[in-house]
Formats: structure tokens, sequence, C-alpha cells
């Protein structure tokens, strides 16, 4: 009696990871590794992680990572992830950022390293969605920075767009797309990839 032959699939896998102080950026890390796991074959591992142990980086194919913005930079441990991917660098690379949210565009799309990694080639993409503004949540200095840059409270996450990145980072892994590079706003209706 013959034993059937074993198909060996050779499995890839893409890790989502990001930096947040609130919890805004979490929750788009969460919906974007969910996203990749529904459209990326089964060939695929999709793994959703802390920054706390930057060795969860370590031989993923792909990375998405994300933070929040302060101060017009990424979070502490998010620029620490950045610099160990350069170190131990995976095929491709995508990084978001969770904007602030206020009545000045300019505010909004000043804009980070983040960027300056896809300009040289370090980096697929970087996208920026809208943020959840609660003040509730806020520092007393922290409120008073969104008082002076006339932050706009609500919720400003287009899920749609965070979607759409999701499963155009998935075409591009199965080798469907290709990466667009460079920045891209995602808050805006109709914004696309």
């Amino acid at each position: 009696m013959s034993r059937p032959a074993l198909t060996l699939v050779a499995s890839r896998s893409v890790v989502v990871a990001a930096a947040s102080r609130h919890g805004v950026i979490r929750g788009i890390a969460d919906r974007i590794a969910r996203e990749l796991a529904a459209a990326l074959p089964r060939t695929w591992a999709v793994s959703r992680v802390e920054l706390s142990d930057l060795r969860a980086l370590d031989g993923a194919d792909a990375v998405v990572l994300g933070s929040a913005v302060y101060d017009g930079h990424w979070m502490h441990g998010a620029a620490r992830a950045l610099e160990h991917l350069r170190e131990n660098p995976p095929a491709d690379v995508w990084l978001f950022s969770n904007a602030p949210v206020s009545e000045t565009r300019t505010e909004d799309e000043r804009m980070l390293c983040a960027d300056t990694l896809v300009d040289h080639g370090e980096a697929d993409e970087h996208v920026v969605f809208g943020g959840d503004l609660d003040d509730t949540e806020l520092s007393a200095g922290e409120r008073l920075v969104v008082q002076v840059l006339r932050g706009l409270r609500e919720d400003h996450r287009r899920w749609e767009a965070v979607d759409r990145w999701a499963q155009h980072i998935a075409g591009v892994l199965m080798g469907h797309e290709v990466p667009t590079g460079g920045t891209k706003d995602t808050r805006g209706q109709g914004i696309g990839l």
C-alpha cells in the first residue's frame, strides 16, 4: 500500500504592529490584521503583535507598522521598531499613521519620518488615517494642545479606507498589485488606492 504524497506549501508571514497611547491606532492595526487574514490565502500567517518585544518582527516576510502621531512624530515604540526593521529588513514594509484631527489641513498633513523611509525605498508605502479624538481620555496638557490646534472631537477613522488599504497590501503580497509608493491620505471620501 502506498502512502499519499505530501504536498509542502511554503508558508509566509505578515506581522501587524502599532504604537498607541490611547488605543485608537491599535484599533486600526487590529482591523488591518483581520482584513489581511481574510484576504490572503492560507499559505500566509497573519500575526497581530505588540511592540514590547521587537523580536516578534524578526523573520516576517512583510511588516505593517503604525503609530499615533504626537507633535509631528511617531511614538517611541514605533520609532524603535523602525530602527529594528532597518537592521533586520523584511521583504516588504508598510507604514501607517493616525493623524491629528484638526480644522487646519496642514496640521493633519504634516508627517514625519515615515515619508522619508518611503522616499528612500525602505518602505513600500505610508498611509495616514484619521483618528478618534475623545478628550475624556486625554491629559490636561493634551487637551490644551487639542484646543490650540482646534481639534475636532469625534471619530474620523474611515474603516472602508482601512479595509481598502489592507486589501491593497494583500494584493501586492500575492503579486496582483504593485505598491503605489508615497503617502496616501485616506481620510477623505472617495480617496482610494
